[in-house]
């Protein structure tokens, strides 16, 4: 055999699309001879064309320990030997297993050499590399090591919090959904007149389904060979050896490559254009912190203390290391030496130095028990096997803690840290070459070094205005400041005799007018007013505002209150109705010029006056909104919904189809398989799979994008059913419940899908068919799986329910399809049906489980048609959820950017995802990941920095806001600043006598800090840095690569906005390197759930963030040209309060700011202008709401919110529709009187029960089994607990958003009494909303927040407003004034009262029909039976649209119960108005009487 070379072309490649392992017995490709090693199984397509599985042999899962031993040969073999039998030894105790049958969990320990990572080390330290036999016992082993338990030692383990695959694949630089490239590979049972390429016969029998299975060793993978070994930091080198330009990730790497080829194919150059930051190389340093001057002198004390220590003695490194792989290296430590590329350096060496080599690592040392070392009173004691089972269960529940991680979106994974713009690859700055705010560039040596003390003396220059300010540059060398007043030195001196006190206040031109004066017998010159450039320009000299907004006001002078109010130490005088009275008292400056202008004796002249408005003008003004609101005569229909924003396309709804025929890159889609089941039910109970049998088994599978799906049902045939009843679908008909489920699987392996997908796998869908076909004794999860089952980790079942799904099948993805929309799309509720609309854009019914049971036992063809019509249904929508939401390609493209397999890309967390970035850069380089134990991570210092977040100004701005947003500020940090684990020093001042850093103590050797002191930086809070030129820092580099790639793909989704397809595939790249930029400053700052938290480092970049934005902001309030004021801050963002400016003069002003704070920064931080608010609230932290332009050019601005009600989800529609209501009338009028009005409109509904259930639903998560006893349950989970005690099987699912609503109820009720389901509410007629608390703890809260800031007092709007509520709607009949038998059924007092109100006018009328209206029988009844027309017409409208909806004749019941249709809420409201027509019919008979009686009386009077 000839050792791999690197041009070899692979026989096969396969596309990692599943990857997992097994434990088998050795065979011929494993060379061991232990009873079990592990294989690791790899399923997809292949280059040939079918799908495949492929073992992969002789890869062992491993972690390291630091040797810290005699480096000789003879000290080191004989320390494996006993670690390795003394680790045998207590793995068997601590099963409670004997050890005498020789027990073998530990494959190898070999010695290598590496580089800490954590921490600045320059040199190789000796490690053993620990290969373990079964990956499910490394928690234990490393459990068991750091016990202390095993030779007397506490070890410190390395690289064991990495999963076996994720070491497998960062290894041999392979990925998810990407291809492993193969040498040679072994087919297993391959058949003779079998078509295609012909592999070698491997000896192994076949395992899987899959139509090739191949078996190959780990030497034959040729990904390896692209990986390169860099060797720059095992010696102190300065400056430091250049790194490749090519990204080092090899995903990455083929983004780019990608890229090229796609360019390349459309005739352009192939490498891409890239955004270049010009000012990068004109940057500033960003100044000293506040406390770096002390930093500086403690580091010279440290360095004169440490020259008087001695250096540590070399113990004869350089022999050792000549004969130690290194970790990189130590891949191929286990493979036969034919495949070994490393060889020892150096041409001869010794025996005894030979033995370093490892040549016999496949060798275990013989067995020994002389060489067992291990503490039995610690093994054997119950508090060893309470922690061995509490870390086994911390490392199962890992996973849900990285779950949670990944979606904190206050630590890590919030957007304020990345831009949608990326670092140092910005867009061309606008140049506004006529900016009247922007005056020269700031002069950067004098701001920052003082800036910590700045005060008057930082202003920037005098307080004479700038050249670009003057009104005419040909003036600006004659002006002159004399106190206030301005004057030209010509006109001063030409016209110094004169009195005229204009003359001394104001410049002007020197051309004049005549004027003329009654009292002289001519004309003399008059001064000609002032140009619109010069006023302009004079406003900014005399501090006089560029604009005059508006503040908030009453238009109708009633609705002003009579006395200021006063709130948070502010007193506010709102004004009422319009005209001149209500504008400020003027206030004359220079009566002398007003004096001037207008002299006694001066002739008042005329002037023409407008022409009085037509008669068709008048006319058209009437008829408009403005008319009828001032004339009265508006008539608004009052809906019952509460009255919100309409936004064009809210739903953002796009038709045009993908066209995914022009992907360029080599497509292979997954296969996925969507199953529903039917039970039906009893005694109107969820089933339940104990008891209720499968009657019906839909399927819809899904080949390509491109194709219809294939669709199928399998249905018992029945006493209640036949096939044959119902001929619009294609149905399969079997005898038994177990003939179907046979079918199903049968089904499945046929199309042998990749993916298998549920709306709820857990409860219905896979489980409820898994669990009926265990009581056959079938393991569907073994039956429809491609391989064997893989052993599964203890302890991790809760974690499976809460987060993904129990149900598994080797080889297949399975994919809950509801919990991955929770976690896709922000929505109040997560039932099929809401998800449906808002994805699809389609409304699809629901119906209870008891209405589809009775369907199916009926027996009616229709009815039949309806329930399989809509089981089928729901298998394609769920298809085409996916589909739609992007899931499939955006987790594919994500598995390849993070470099993980494609199910943890869903199930596993941020600092997984962080890991396997940052591990394949680490590997080449030899660096070594330190894992600590929980109580390790827990025992480090207490963060001691936090970011800047003042407290805002909370007020109502009319003015222009201007926010700028430091571009992606905490990874631009820690480019800029060589923030990263391998370059940080430690701490300047020790830490109780220990230079603490993280989990550990840095050791520093005496003399380093000396040679390294032109090359340290210090950080803001005190840790120490090398710069770049001695180590770049791998989280630098990496975020660099992370970017640069970003802004890569963002260009190349410009020049293909045509190819949908690939512009998908493009953008979900984008969002991938985006979310790892995001969290990798979460990774370092991780404490409770942290696999590496240093937070040393945290705290430097927290504190590096913070001080920047301090500088920026004290910059901003310090340069008076701007007249700016900083009114909030926000970790790296500004607002800016620009008084008086124009939205045009914002524009300018904030750019020049963020131009000027950019250039005083070190590359890559930058300060980006993002956005002008106009007007806006701020009302507390991280709570404000505005109108927003993010372009000059835009005149309809964007309503945008952020952490205020209309944005969340905690409450309900109507507090949502209001609470953005008012304030868009707001933004828009000012004018608090239409804010009123709307306010009382929408209560009156409220109070007139005349308002939609469906605007007043909760909706909030329930995790049941988590609420204490001691005090009552939030609403909702009481509402489930009442459910779960009428069906067990209602429970909601951990995290389940259960709807309910606040029904009214007895005096001093509790609210958590009075909670029900809004199906209750619907169905009970004597139950209704609780207008009170809805109205005084919902809706006027938010409300109050927000009109506070202008002096409004809203709970005074609802308590003045009049409260008419209608005794009831039911009308009075004057043939049934008597109570009958319904009136025992009247629960509440307000029941037995009708309505007091006339039913045609209006007025006054006890019996339903007032006096006047009954003398005019005629008109009456025509508008009594109108009002009954109306009401009939809505109830046949609202069935027409759900009868189309559900898809069932117009004679069938309509059953549907969708909480989330608005439909179903004005259907039942129709449905009650319908119960009141026998009512009035009853009248119109009574008006017929009195018409037939008032006929009869004229006649006679005429006869």
């Amino acid at each position: 055999m000839t050792s791999p070379n690197q041009t070899n072309r692979p026989v096969l490649r396969v596309q990692i699309n599943q990857i997992d392992y097994s434990l088998e017995v050795p065979g011929p490709f494993d060379n061991s001879n232990l009873p079990k090693v592990p294989v690791l199984r790899i399923y997809g397509p292949s280059s040939i064309r079918k799908k495949t599985c492929l073992h992969i042999h002789q890869v062992y899962p491993y972690f390291f320990v630091e040797y810290t031993g005699s480096l000789s040969a003879r000290h080191v073999r004989r320390y494996v030997a006993r670690l390795t039998h003394s680790l045998n030894h207590a793995i068997a105790i601590s099963f409670k297993r004997t050890t005498q049958a020789r027990p073998q969990y530990i494959r190898a320990i070999i010695l290598v050499k590496g580089i800490h990572f954590y921490g600045f080390h320059s040199s190789y330290a000796p490690f053993l590399k620990v290969y373990v036999v079964d990956p499910g016992l490394v928690s234990r082993i490393v459990t068991l090591l750091q016990s202390g338990s095993v030779m007397s030692t506490r070890f410190c383990t390395y690289e064991s919090h990495l999963s076996y695959t994720l070491q497998f694949l960062s290894d041999f630089g392979l990925y998810g959904c990407g291809w492993i490239e193969l040498e040679k590979v072994f087919q297993r049972g391959a058949d003779e007149d079998e078509e295609g390429p012909v592999f070698r016969r491997s000896s192994s029998f076949r395992q899987s389904r899959m139509p090739l299975e191949v078996d190959a060793q780990a030497y034959h993978i040729l990904n390896r060979h692209a990986l390169v070994a860099r060797h720059h930091h095992h010696e102190l080198r300065i400056p430091a050896l250049p790194t490749p330009n090519e990204p080092l990730v090899l995903s990455v790497r083929e983004l780019w490559d990608d890229e090229r080829r796609r360019r390349a194919a459309r005739g352009l150059p192939p490498s891409p254009e890239l955004p270049v930051d010009l000012s990068s190389s004109s940057r500033g340093s960003g100044g000293e912190w506040v406390a770096e001057a002390r930093w500086w002198e403690e580091i010279q004390k440290r360095i004169e203390n440490e020259r008087h220590q001695e250096p540590p003695a070399i113990d004869g490194k350089e022999g050792w290391e000549k004969w130690a792989m290194t970790t990189f290296q130590s891949v191929e430590a286990l493979w036969e030496d034919s495949y070994k590329i490393w060889k020892p350096e150096g041409t001869s060496n010794t025996n005894d130095e030979r033995q370093l080599s490892n040549a016999d690592a496949n060798e275990l040392p013989d067995d020994s028990t002389d060489d067992v070392d291990i503490d039995m009173t610690i093994l054997s004691s119950q508090e060893m096997t309470k922690n061995v089972q509490m870390e086994e269960e911390a490392w199962a529940n890992m996973m849900d803690q990285e779950h949670n991680d990944a979606y904190d979106d206050e630590e890590y994974n919030d957007d304020d840290f990345l831009d949608e713009n990326p670092v140092n690859l910005d867009e061309h700055k606008d140049q506004v070459n006529e900016d009247p705010f922007k005056g020269s560039p700031i002069n950067t040596e004098p701001v920052f070094p003082n800036l910590t003390r700045m005060s008057s003396r930082s202003s920037s220059g005098s307080s004479t205005p700038p050249e670009r300010l003057s009104p005419s540059p040909s003036h600006r060398k004659g002006i002159s400041q004399t106190k206030n007043n301005i004057v030209t030195h010509s006109q001063a001196h030409n016209e110094s005799a004169s009195s005229s006190p204009i003359k001394r206040t104001f410049t002007y031109h020197s051309q004049h007018i005549l004027k003329y004066t009654p009292n002289a017998n001519g004309f003399e010159y008059a001064r000609q007013p002032p140009s619109v450039s010069d006023l302009l320009a004079s406003l900014y000299m005399h501090n006089i505002p560029s604009k005059i907004y508006r503040p908030p006001y009453y238009s109708k002078e009633i609705d002003a209150p009579d006395r200021p109010r006063e709130y948070a130490g502010l007193v506010y005088h709102l004004k009422g109705g319009k005209g001149i009275k209500n504008l400020p008292a003027w206030e004359p400056i220079g009566s002398e010029i007003w004096n001037s202008l207008v002299e006694a004796g001066d002739a008042q002249g005329w002037e023409y006056a407008g022409h009085p408005p037509s008669v068709k003008s008048v006319r058209a003004w009437l008829k408009s909104d403005e008319g009828k609101m001032l004339t009265g005569g508006q008539t608004v229909q009052q809906r019952s919904q509460i009255e919100g924003p309409t936004q064009a396309n809210v739903y953002n709804i796009k038709t045009t189809p993908v066209d995914t025929s022009s992907v360029s890159r080599e497509r292979h889609d997954m296969t996925v398989f969507s199953l529903e089941v039917f039970a039906p039910s009893r005694a109107g109970k969820l089933p339940d799979s104990d008891e209720d049998a499968l009657a019906a088994v839909f399927y819809s599978f899904r080949e390509t994008e491109e194709r219809a799906y294939k669709s199928g049902i399998f249905a018992v045939e029945s006493p209640q059913f036949s096939a044959h009843q119902i001929r619009d679908f294609a149905i399969e008909k079997v005898d038994s419940e177990l003939d179907l489920i046979n079918a199903v699987i049968d089904i499945v392996l046929d199309l042998d899908p990749d993916i298998v997908v549920g709306w709820d796998v857990q409860l219905s869908s896979w489980g409820y068919f898994s669990k009926r076909a265990a009581i056959y004794g079938l393991e569907v999860s073994e039956l429809i799986s491609r391989a064997t089952l893989s052993s599964r980790r203890s302890g991790s079942l809760q974690w499976e329910i809460r987060k993904t799904s129990t149900f598994k099948a080797a080889g297949r993805h399975v994919l809950n399809v509801w919990r991955i929309m929770r976690s896709e799309q922000n929505l109040n509720t997560y039932t099929f049906e809401n998800v449906v609309f808002n994805v699809l854009r389609q409304r699809t019914p629901w119906y209870s489980s008891s209405t589809l049971t009775n369907w199916y036992r009926g027996g009616r063809p229709t009815q039949l048609g309806m329930l399989f019509r809509h089981f089928a249904s729901r298998t394609s929508m769920v298809l085409d959820i996916l589909k739609s939401v992007d899931i499939i390609t955006k987790t594919a493209e994500f598995a390849r950017v993070f470099g993980v397999d494609f199910f943890s890309v869903i199930s596993r967390g941020s600092q997984f995802k962080v890991e396997s970035f940052m591990f394949r850069i680490a590997k080449p380089e030899s660096f070594v990941f330190i894992s600590p134990s929980k109580a390790d991570v827990g025992k480090q210092n207490a963060a001691e920095c936090m970011p800047l977040i003042m407290e805002p100004q909370s007020a109502f701005y009319t003015s222009p806001v201007v926010v700028l947003d430091f571009q992606s500020l905490y990874p631009s940090i820690m480019i800029a600043y060589n923030y990263c684990y391998s370059t940080c020093l430690g701490r300047i001042i020790d830490f109780q006598g220990r230079n603490k850093f993280g989990v550990t103590d840095l050791e520093r050797p005496p003399g380093l800090l000396e040679k390294l002191r032109d090359h340290v930086q210090v950080a803001a809070n005190g840790i120490m840095y090398v710069k770049p030129e001695v180590r770049k820092g791998l989280l630098g580099r990496m975020l660099v690569e992370l970017l640069e790639t970003r802004v890569m793909v963002k260009q190349a989704m410009k020049g293909v906005k045509e190819d949908k397809a690939l512009r998908r595939i493009l953008d979900a790249r984008q969002l991938g390197l985006k979310y790892i930029a995001n969290v990798t400053y979460g990774y370092t700052s991780a404490t409770f759930s942290g696999r590496m938290p240093a937070v040393e480092i945290a705290d430097s970049i927290v504190q590096s963030g913070r001080e920047t934005l301090e500088k920026a902001i004290m910059l901003i309030d310090s340069t008076p040209k701007w007249g700016a004021k900083v009114v909030y801050g926000d970790t790296d963002s500004v607002f800016i309060y620009l008084h008086g400016k124009t939205k045009e003069q914002a524009f300018r002003i904030g750019q020049d700011i963020a131009d000027a704070i950019t250039a005083l920064n070190p590359p890559p931080i930058k300060l980006k202008f993002e956005k002008v608010y106009l007007p806006c609230v701020l009302m507390a932290k991280k709570r404000y709401v505005g109108y927003k332009y993010e372009s000059i050019d835009e005149t309809e601005p964007a309503f945008d919110a952020k952490g205020i009600e209309t944005v969340r989800r905690d409450g309900v529609p109507a507090q949502q529709k209001m609470t953005e209501t008012c304030l868009k009338i707001l933004f828009r009028t000012q004018d608090l009187s239409k804010v009123k009005d709307y306010c009382c409109r929408s209560w009156s509904k409220l109070l007139g029960n005349r308002a939609s259930v469906q605007d007043f639903i909760f909706a909030k998560e329930v995790r049941m089994g988590t609420y204490s006893d001691e005090i009552p349950p939030p609403p909702g989970a009481a509402v489930a607990a009442r459910r779960t005690l009428l069906d067990p099987h209602h429970e909601p699912q951990y995290g389940e958003r259960v709807p309910y609503v606040i029904s009214r109820g007895p005096p001093d009720t509790r609210l958590v009494d009075r909670a029900m389901e809004p199906l209750d509410l619907l169905n009970n007629p004597h139950a209704s909303l609780d207008a009170e608390y809805y109205i005084s703890r919902v809706l006027i809260p938010p409300l109050e927040r927000i009109f506070n800031l202008v002096g409004a007092n809203v709970r005074q709007w609802y308590e003045e407003m009049p409260k008419l509520k209608p005794a009831g709607e039911q009308p009075v009949s004057p043939s049934k004034k008597k109570a009958g038998p319904e009136a025992v059924e009247r629960f509440n007092i307000d029941e037995h009262f009708g309505s007091s109100l006339c039913l045609t006018c209006g007025s006054y009328a006890p019996e339903g029909i007032c006096d006047v209206c009954r003398m005019d029988t005629r008109a009456t009844m025509a508008g009594v039976l109108n009002r009954i027309n109306v009401v009939e017409k809505r109830f046949m409208e609202t069935r027409k649209v759900c009868a189309s909806c559900a898809q069932i004749p117009g004679s069938e019941e309509i059953r549907c119960e969708s909480l989330d249709c608005p439909w179903l809420f004005a259907r039942r409201k129709s449905e009650s108005k319908l119960n009141t027509l026998d009512t009035l019919k009853d009248l119109i008979h009574d008006l017929e009487l009195d018409a037939l009686e008032d006929e009869e009386a004229e006649l006679n009077e005429v006869s």
